[in-house]
């Protein structure tokens, strides 16, 4: 296993915690605006995560089961700022 930086365990801990609360969409909520596919979307995604234009965080949904859990919704963000910002 290798060793990890303190700075870039920061750093991804403020990427993974970039915002919180319900201000983003998740995969499938994305999809079904867009009429594109889960795939299609996570990709994209993937992409504005690596750019920064897409920031990550965690919001409270209904599982299939009726829980509710902390999902990953996403939003866009200016480009460069990841952790937040609209």
């Amino acid at each position: 296993m290798s060793d990890i930086t303190h700075d870039e365990w920061l750093a991804e801990l403020e990427r993974c915690g970039a915002f919180s609360g319900d201000e983003g969409a998740t995969v499938t909520e994305i999809a079904a605006s867009t009429g594109r596919s889960d795939k299609w979307v996570r990709n994209r995604l993937r992409t504005g995560l690596a750019d920064g234009s897409v920031a990550m965080g965690r919001a409270p949904r209904e599982r299939l089961d009726g829980l509710t859990a902390r999902v990953p919704v996403y939003r866009l963000v200016s480009k460069g700022k990841k952790g937040g910002g609209a």
